[in-house]
């Protein structure tokens, strides 16, 4: 790598050649994890409370460059906003968190806080909708709390059938897997 650099100590041109294979192994990887401290803070604040600062930190960073701390950004805003009083803070964190549904990037903690959110505006229908789709979609470890979620539902409405759907697609899902 060295050799036509003119360097005369044989010890000194293999410690350079090792040197730049070194610089090119750190220059072409990828990183394993995000160097962001974003994500950090922004779990910092949620398990905090701090709703509103949990909003602001999140709206900084949702359109960071880094897609993972993109990705909880808009998860902890749509949490921020879901706590707000205002009825406009609560629907837009409803097509927040439909959004990361929409394309695949929801957890099961997010269907929750969505289905919550749909109790509570009343919109029954598609709270029962979400919840069975996501017993179907998540790894059957998200069941029983999908399940919960559901049960929020039939407590709200009182619909005992939609309580026996509930219990069929958990059986399902454990089959599946």
């Amino acid at each position: 790598m060295h050799r036509n650099r003119g360097v005369s100590n044989p010890e000194l041109e293999v410690r350079l050649n090792a040197l730049e294979r070194d610089a090119l192994a750190i220059a072409t990887a990828e990183p394993l994890a995000s160097f962001s401290y974003a994500g950090a803070l922004l779990a910092e604040l949620a398990g905090a409370h701090e709703w509103d600062l949990l909003r602001v930190q999140a709206e900084r960073h949702v359109d960071s460059a880094d897609r993972p701390v993109a990705v909880q950004a808009k998860r902890m805003l749509a949490l921020s906003l879901a706590h707000s009083p205002d009825a406009a803070d609560q629907a837009t964190a409803t097509g927040i968190y439909q959004t990361l549904i929409q394309e695949n990037l929801s957890e099961a903690i997010d269907i929750g806080n969505l289905v919550t959110l749909l109790v509570n505006a009343s919109n029954f229908k598609e709270a029962k909708l979400v919840t069975l789709d996501s017993i179907e979609k998540f790894p059957a470890k998200a069941a029983d709390y999908l399940f919960e979620v559901g049960l929020r539902i039939v407590e709200a409405t009182g619909d005992r059938g939609f309580r026996k759907q509930l219990e069929a697609a958990v059986a399902a899902r454990g089959k599946r897997d």
